[in-house]
Formats: structure tokens, C-alpha cells, sequence
């Protein structure tokens, strides 16, 4: 099992010094890094992640890019060397119907295809807390031909799902897995935390990943009360207690 970042953790820290936060990933042991939003010069960050040691293992966007902006998507995955790209969330609206969102996941999918790339869909609490035509929101995106889920494992115990029964359900086609913990807010709703501080059942998903064929275990805390650095080394510190790492 290979392990990687979710760069959305470091968000801020990219913001200030693109380059030296990804030196410090790789000098955090991470093997990989999952890419998303602006990123400045797909050629460079790639040179740059090459000397470091660090591989591109996906690309987050956003429904509107996949609409609007594919072709330079697709060149910036080829030139980043990752074969996965992600629609990072969608909600439905007045304007945006689930059917609709279904459509742009099932077109993008199709063009994507003969490029050797893949769609993934991550998932968050709410397609799973709501319905479309009698299922839960994700059961029915994921029947878009040809996508793959990126499932969130924090999100899915948030959305009333068993991680490892959903894993179980799309066993064989799950390669990268987002690696997260959350706890209930005593005003509602649910607070990120590093790995292990939280009441997801990680022992049982490190356990099963592996029949479930993942390939990366891909870490993320979505907001964290201190320095990302820290939490991300105390979440580093757990799975090495657990024998992950």
C-alpha cells in the first residue's frame, strides 16, 4: 500500500511557497501527492516533484471545469503523469439538477477515455444523506459509465454508510482512497481531526484496503485547529502505530 497527500490540507501552506511545501511532504516520508486548483506550471511542479520523489497520483477539479475546461485538464494530467482525474464535489441546485451533474460526470468520463484517463467522483456526507430516484445520490452518480469513486472514508461514516460495506461494494475499482477521521461538533455537524482522534474505524479499513484493491491510501484533513505539519505528523504517527507505515 502506497500512501500520498491530499494537497487541500496544505492549502494555505501552498499558497505561501508552492515548491517548499511539497519539499516538506516528501521530507514527511509521503510518497505521493493528489493535486488540485491552481497549480502553477504543470511542467515545473512536475520537475520538481520528480526531484524530490514525489508522484502526481490524481488531480481534483471542480463540475464547472470538467465542463469548461477538459482539454487543458487533460493536457495538465498527461504532463503531471497521473492517470486519474476527480470532480471534487457537486451539490445540486435549481440550476443544476442530479440528472444533470450525472450527465457531465457520464460526458467527461467518455471524452477521458481515449486519452487513457479516469473520472472519479469524491464523495462527501450529502450524496449519501440524500436521495434521487429512490437511492442515495452517489449509488446513482456512480452509474455513470466509465467513473470510478474516490471514496472519502470520513464522509461516508458521516453520511450514515459503514466505510468497509460501501469499500466492499466497489471492491476492484477503488484505487485511491481518501484516509480520513472526523468527530461530531457539540453544536452539530462534523470537525476533521488527525487520524485516529475521530470515530471512524480505521483499523477495520487499513485492514480490508487491501482486498478491496487500493492502491493509494491518500491522507486529508479538511480543517485543522493547529499547523497542518503537526496534524499531518500526528496522522503519520498513528498509522505507524497501527503498522500501516
Amino acid at each position: 500500500m502506497k500512501y500520498g497527500l491530499q494537497c487541500w490540507t496544505i492549502r494555505d501552506e501552498l499558497q505561501k511557497d508552492y515548491e517548499g511545501a511539497l519539499r516538506k511532504v516528501a521530507e514527511m516520508g509521503f510518497q505521493g501527492v493528489e493535486l488540485f486548483g491552481q497549480i502553477p506550471g504543470a511542467t515545473h511542479i512536475k520537475a520538481v516533484l520528480d526531484e524530490v520523489g514525489l508522484q502526481v497520483v490524481g488531480r481534483h477539479t471542480g463540475l464547472d471545469d470538467l465542463k469548461n475546461r477538459l482539454p487543458e485538464l487533460i493536457e495538465e494530467c498527461k504532463t503531471l503523469g497521473t492517470n486519474y482525474l476527480t470532480c471534487a464535489w457537486s451539490k445540486a441546485t435549481e440550476e443544476q439538477s442530479w440528472q444533470y451533474i450525472q450527465t457531465v460526470l457520464t460526458e467527461t468520463a467518455q471524452q477521458l477515455h481515449p486519452h487513457g484517463l479516469v473520472l472519479q467522483y469524491h464523495n462527501h456526507d450529502h450524496e449519501l444523506l440524500e436521495e434521487h430516484e429512490g437511492q442515495k445520490v452517489l449509488d446513482f452518480l456512480l452509474k455513470a459509465q466509465h467513473v470510478k469513486p474516490e471514496l472519502d472514508v470520513a464522509w461516508l461514516h458521516a453520511g450514515g454508510v459503514s466505510p468497509v460495506a460501501y469499500m466492499q461494494k466497489h471492491a476492484g475499482n477503488i484505487p485511491l482512497l481518501h484516509l480520513k477521521d472526523v468527530k461530531p461538533k457539540p453544536e452539530g455537524g462534523w470537525q476533521t481531526v488527525e487520524l485516529g482522534a475521530g470515530e471512524v474505524p480505521l483499523a477495520d479499513i487499513l485492514a480490508f484496503a487491501p482486498e478491496a484493491g487500493v492502491e493509494w491510501m491518500l491522507v486529508e484533513q479538511d480543517n485543522c485547529e493547529g499547523s497542518a505539519w503537526d496534524s499531518l505528523q500526528k496522522s503519520l504517527e498513528h498509522l505507524k502505530s497501527q503498522g500501516a507505515l
